[in-house]
């Protein structure tokens, strides 16, 4: 099914993060998880019919991870790139708000979203 992406710790040491506690080491990877899953969820849906949005929308919802993919496969073919580029931004983000507490990674979500860390 191709490369996954990780966040783990590994991911927070090369952002620069190797100072975080374990508390906030896992505030700041839901935070950032949550920003990239919206940033790529927006970034997939923007071009799709009400009818194939209602259809992606009930499989994330159904967590079928596999019936997922194959409609991406079909319908969203492009969708690895889109998660690689989304990924870069993140990742770029991160290491540039460096300074930043880690419950406050939330600012990484698309403008307009809100996400609970």
């Amino acid at each position: 099914m191709g490369e996954r992406i990780v966040l783990d710790d590994q991911f927070l040491i090369d952002a620069g993060y190797e100072h975080l506690n374990a508390e906030q080491a896992k505030l700041a990877l839901e935070a950032i998880y949550d920003a990239l899953e919206l940033r790529v969820g927006r970034e997939l849906t923007k071009d799709l019919s009400d009818a194939q949005l209602r259809k992606f929308e009930e499989l994330v919802d159904s967590n079928d991870e596999a019936a997922t993919l194959q409609w991406m496969e079909t319908n969203r073919k492009n969708y690895r790139d889109v998660v690689r580029a989304e990924m870069e931004t993140v990742l770029r983000r991160v290491r540039a708000a460096r300074a930043i507490r880690a419950d406050e990674i939330a600012m990484l979500a698309p403008e307009g979203t809100q996400t609970d860390v």
